[in-house]
């Protein structure tokens, strides 16, 4: 049967003239949906509650799909909040009663039907109305029960990353920098350890090779040629190519946390460089990163509460 049989359409409204904000400044703030390929990119700031009408504010377990936006026309979620939908969001009403789960099947039915559109083949009301869904969903489906989430999407901030104050920290003072020890991952064996080459595609790692690992994990490995400045943290144990720096921590635990900020941090110094200029052991000693900093030191307390405000914030 077709969508416009299951569900009414309600259109998003313009936020133009909306006041944005990028961050929620008060707990009476709420998000303005925008379409995106993934859910935690749907929210594209947050409006006073009392900018916005009451009849375009909607509530929690809302069905909604993204009919615009290059890359995301069709992508379709149930929020976990009320929120504000923009003007390139259709809303979708079922027409008799849906349970969460029967909302979030036709979401997934929904989102499957993106290869009929396009950028230049937006997804118009006609159309949307006329995709053709499943006139109810499986059994296993309605039986289905829907965990519960105990911890809230989004908070009211409380760590601000621009207001601390910051310094240099030479990447030498930090870690103690050695080249990788293994030579061409074509010399190895196929098995199960992590071979990490100058690779910018998953956190490194070449290929899956036989033998005894050259480090046992908790290291940073940069690399210095191919994909120049890629880094990634490697927590479990791997072998290093001759082409990447592996940095071990001196005077501090490198957390996951702390690991992935670092990481974005180095990774800032990739246009300084490029396959044809590498990255030497020389130059990587005197590399300075801009680190937070108290009394004279590196704040590694600010930076793992901040990582853990981020977790807290994904969908």
């Amino acid at each position: 049967m077709k969508l416009e049989d299951l569900f009414s359409i309600a259109k998003g409204i313009p936020d133009s003239k909306l006041p944005v904000c990028d961050k929620r400044k008060e707990i009476s703030y709420i998000p303005l949906i925008r379409p995106s390929s993934t859910q935690r990119g749907t929210i594209k700031g947050w409006v006073p509650r009392s900018s916005v009408k009451e009849k375009n504010i909607w509530p929690k377990e809302t069905l909604f799909v993204s009919t615009n936006g290059e890359g995301s026309v069709s992508y379709s979620y149930v929020s976990n909040f009320e929120f504000v939908p923009g003007s390139d969001i259709a809303i979708l009403v079922p027409k008799r009663e849906m349970n969460l789960a029967e909302k979030l099947f036709y979401a997934k039915c929904i989102t499957l039907n993106r290869f009929k559109f396009s950028y230049g083949r937006k997804m118009s009301n006609q159309r949307l109305k006329s995709i053709d869904l499943p006139e109810k969903a499986p059994d296993w489906c309605l039986n289905y029960i829907i965990p519960k989430i105990h911890k809230p999407i989004f908070s009211a901030p409380t760590v601000d990353y621009a207001a601390v104050s910051k310094k240099s920290f030479k990447i030498s003072d930090l870690f103690t920098i050695e080249r990788g020890k293994s030579g061409n991952a074509k010399d190895f064996s196929p098995g199960r350890i992590p071979y990490v080459g100058a690779s910018a595609k998953n956190n490194g790692v070449t290929k899956y090779v036989e033998g005894t690992p050259d480090y046992t994990g908790g290291q940073i490995t940069v690399a210095n040629s191919g994909s120049v400045g890629e880094a990634f943290f490697q927590n479990f144990p791997f072998f290093g190519s001759f082409h990447i720096f592996v940095l071990s921590p001196k005077d501090f635990t490198l957390t996951k946390g702390i690991a992935l900020f670092l990481c974005t941090i180095i990774r800032q110094n990739k246009f300084k460089y490029s396959y044809g200029r590498a990255w030497s052991m020389e130059q990587m000693e005197v590399t300075e990163i801009l680190l937070p900093e108290l009394n004279g030191c590196v704040d590694w307390s600010f930076i793992s509460d901040f990582m853990n405000q981020l977790c807290r914030h994904k969908f």
